[in-house]
């Protein structure tokens, strides 16, 4: 079985409304993305929202930096490029496509560990509707050599 997969199944599924408004309040910016992976990520502190990034074709040198496809900005880098704050923070990644459908928000694995290393938590969508938060005591990143892909 791929770790991917693994790695999604131990991560928790979160049915808290406050986390769902969210969603929905990303929801309509999602659906306006001009590109066919509509993610948006919102950085969240203390229930308000700080900064929501989407995809963006727009380059940045800290994009280069992570290794990003042609420096391209993932939506997780937008938002956190826009916010200011950067203590207790938490990352929620939403993905909807062309049919209001909910889809996979998990960090990819060039966002994830420097998220793991600034976020205190991230949640995601997931296909089947519901979301989950990520499993950062599974994952490991939290070490010395994490610590190089600390980018702020």
């Amino acid at each position: 079985m791929n770790t991917t997969f693994i790695d999604i199944e131990s991560d928790l599924v979160i049915k808290n409304p406050k986390l769902y408004k969210l969603v929905e309040y990303a929801r309509p910016i999602c659906l306006n993305i001009p590109r066919t992976k509509k993610h948006v990520s919102l950085i969240v502190r203390r229930g308000r929202v700080l900064a929501v990034g989407t995809n963006a074709f727009k380059g940045h040198p800290l994009a280069t930096k992570i290794g990003y496809r042609f420096g391209e900005q993932h939506s997780e880098l937008n938002a956190l490029i826009k916010c200011s704050q950067r203590k207790k923070i938490t990352l929620i990644n939403v993905r909807f496509n062309k049919n209001n459908q909910m889809r996979m928000a998990r960090p990819c694995p060039l966002c994830l560990p420097w998220c793991v290393n600034l976020f205190d938590e991230i949640y995601y969508t997931c296909p089947d509707g519901v979301v989950r938060q990520l499993d950062n005591n599974g994952l490991g990143l939290h070490n010395e050599s994490a610590s190089d892909m600390v980018i702020f």
